[in-house]
Protein backbone atom coordinates (compact mmCIF):
# COMPACT_ATOMS: atom_id res chain seq x y z
CA UNK A 1 0.00 0.00 0.00
CA UNK A 2 2.96 2.34 0.40
CA UNK A 3 1.58 3.16 3.77
CA UNK A 4 5.48 3.57 5.11
CA UNK A 5 5.00 6.97 2.76
CA UNK A 6 3.19 8.34 5.25
CA UNK A 7 4.20 7.00 8.72
CA UNK A 8 7.10 4.59 9.51
CA UNK A 9 4.38 2.05 11.77
CA UNK A 10 0.87 1.53 11.01
CA UNK A 11 -1.51 -0.97 13.76
CA UNK A 12 -3.97 -3.01 11.51
CA UNK A 13 -7.54 -2.54 13.31
CA UNK A 14 -11.42 -2.94 13.31
CA UNK A 15 -13.71 0.56 13.45
CA UNK A 16 -17.02 0.68 13.72
CA UNK A 17 -19.12 3.60 13.11
CA UNK A 18 -21.77 4.68 15.78
CA UNK A 19 -24.58 6.10 14.49
CA UNK A 20 -26.79 8.65 17.02
CA UNK A 21 -29.89 6.32 15.54
CA UNK A 22 -29.92 2.67 14.74
CA UNK A 23 -26.70 1.51 17.19
CA UNK A 24 -23.12 0.57 15.34
CA UNK A 25 -22.26 -0.62 12.14
CA UNK A 26 -20.21 -3.60 11.09
CA UNK A 27 -16.20 -3.53 12.28
CA UNK A 28 -14.29 -2.29 9.28
CA UNK A 29 -10.61 -2.81 8.51
CA UNK A 30 -8.98 -0.34 9.23
CA UNK A 31 -5.26 1.25 9.82
CA UNK A 32 -4.35 3.49 12.85
CA UNK A 33 -1.00 6.01 12.24
CA UNK A 34 0.41 7.34 15.16
CA UNK A 35 1.21 10.90 15.62
CA UNK A 36 4.66 12.01 14.34
CA UNK A 37 5.78 15.21 16.51
CA UNK A 38 8.87 15.78 14.60
CA UNK A 39 6.24 17.19 11.22
CA UNK A 40 3.63 17.89 13.85
CA UNK A 41 1.36 15.06 12.53
CA UNK A 42 -1.74 13.92 14.83
CA UNK A 43 -2.65 10.38 15.10
CA UNK A 44 -4.43 9.28 12.25
CA UNK A 45 -6.84 6.45 11.01
CA UNK A 46 -6.75 5.40 7.07
CA UNK A 47 -10.56 3.83 6.55
CA UNK A 48 -12.58 2.38 3.63
CA UNK A 49 -14.39 5.69 2.19
CA UNK A 50 -17.67 5.35 2.37
CA UNK A 51 -18.53 4.67 5.74
CA UNK A 52 -16.77 6.91 7.72
CA UNK A 53 -17.23 10.60 8.27
CA UNK A 54 -15.84 13.67 9.78
CA UNK A 55 -17.57 14.15 13.48
CA UNK A 56 -18.60 10.41 13.28
CA UNK A 57 -18.31 8.67 16.75
CA UNK A 58 -16.44 5.38 16.86
CA UNK A 59 -15.15 2.41 18.65
CA UNK A 60 -11.62 1.06 17.73
CA UNK A 61 -10.57 -2.55 18.38
CA UNK A 62 -6.71 -3.06 18.91
CA UNK A 63 -6.45 -6.60 19.42
CA UNK A 64 -9.45 -7.19 21.47
CA UNK A 65 -8.96 -3.82 23.55
CA UNK A 66 -11.73 -1.49 22.38
CA UNK A 67 -11.57 2.66 22.65
CA UNK A 68 -13.95 4.90 21.71
CA UNK A 69 -13.09 7.84 19.66
CA UNK A 70 -14.03 10.57 17.60
CA UNK A 71 -13.00 11.64 13.78
CA UNK A 72 -12.33 15.57 13.89
CA UNK A 73 -10.59 16.11 10.84
CA UNK A 74 -10.31 14.53 7.30
CA UNK A 75 -6.74 14.59 6.30
CA UNK A 76 -7.04 13.14 2.52
CA UNK A 77 -9.49 11.04 0.47
CA UNK A 78 -9.48 8.97 -2.44
CA UNK A 79 -11.90 6.53 -4.11
CA UNK A 80 -11.14 4.03 -1.95
CA UNK A 81 -9.96 5.12 1.28
CA UNK A 82 -10.11 7.94 3.59
CA UNK A 83 -7.34 9.27 6.44
CA UNK A 84 -8.91 11.32 9.42
CA UNK A 85 -7.37 12.59 12.61
CA UNK A 86 -8.85 11.67 15.42
CA UNK A 87 -9.20 12.23 18.82
CA UNK A 88 -9.84 9.36 21.77
CA UNK A 89 -12.67 9.67 23.88
CA UNK A 90 -12.69 6.74 25.92
CA UNK A 91 -9.29 4.87 25.95
CA UNK A 92 -9.62 1.02 26.17
CA UNK A 93 -9.70 -0.33 29.80
CA UNK A 94 -6.28 -1.17 30.99
CA UNK A 95 -4.54 0.19 28.55
CA UNK A 96 -4.89 4.13 28.76
CA UNK A 97 -0.98 4.82 29.74
CA UNK A 98 -0.12 2.68 26.57
CA UNK A 99 -2.27 3.50 23.75
CA UNK A 100 -1.19 7.49 25.13
CA UNK A 101 2.25 5.92 24.06
CA UNK A 102 1.67 4.40 20.28
CA UNK A 103 -0.40 7.43 19.57
CA UNK A 104 1.93 9.07 20.46
CA UNK A 105 4.85 6.99 18.35
CA UNK A 106 6.80 6.22 21.55
CA UNK A 107 8.34 3.07 21.64
CA UNK A 108 7.97 1.72 25.24
CA UNK A 109 11.35 -0.03 25.23
CA UNK A 110 13.45 3.58 23.85
CA UNK A 111 14.77 5.28 27.02
CA UNK A 112 14.29 8.88 25.06
CA UNK A 113 13.46 11.62 22.25
CA UNK A 114 16.96 10.83 21.27
CA UNK A 115 16.27 7.38 19.67
CA UNK A 116 13.72 8.74 17.62
CA UNK A 117 16.58 9.15 14.94
CA UNK A 118 18.19 5.92 15.42
CA UNK A 119 16.60 4.08 12.44
CA UNK A 120 17.08 6.48 9.95
CA UNK A 121 21.02 6.53 10.30
CA UNK A 122 21.04 3.28 8.32
CA UNK A 123 19.11 5.13 5.17
CA UNK A 124 21.49 7.85 5.76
Amino acid sequence: MGVELIAPKAEACGTQAIHKKGGATEYMRTLMLPELRAIGQPATLITPNITFHIGYKVNINENGHISKGQLIKQVTSTASFAQFQFKMLVPAPGRGAEAEHKLAGMDQSKSGPEDDFDSIWSSL
